[in-house]
C-alpha cells in the first residue's frame, strides 16, 4: 500500500503480571501483524512521569496463538 491508502496504527495489548520488579504483557498493531511495536513502562507522579523501562515488543507467544490472539 502506498501512504495515502494505508491504515493508520489500531493497537491491543494487555499487562499480564505486574509487580514491584517487572511487569509482562503484550501488544500488537491490528493492521500489521508483522509490526515490532516499541513500548515504555512508565510511572506517573506529581513530579512528572519516569520511564521506568523501555523496550521492543517482538517476542512469539504460542499462547496468543491458542486463544486466537
Amino acid at each position: 500500500m502506498d501512504s495515502v491508502t494505508r491504515l493508520a496504527p489500531h493497537y491491543q495489548g494487555y499487562v499480564d503480571e505486574r509487580s514491584v520488579a517487572h511487569v509482562k504483557g503484550w501488544l500488537r498493531d491490528l493492521n500489521d501483524a508483522s509490526a515490532r511495536l516499541g513500548y515504555e513502562a512508565v510511572l506517573p507522579a506529581p513530579e512528572g512521569e519516569r520511564v521506568l523501562a523501555a523496550g521492543r515488543a517482538d517476542a512469539f507467544s504460542e499462547v496468543l496463538v491458542q486463544v486466537g490472539v
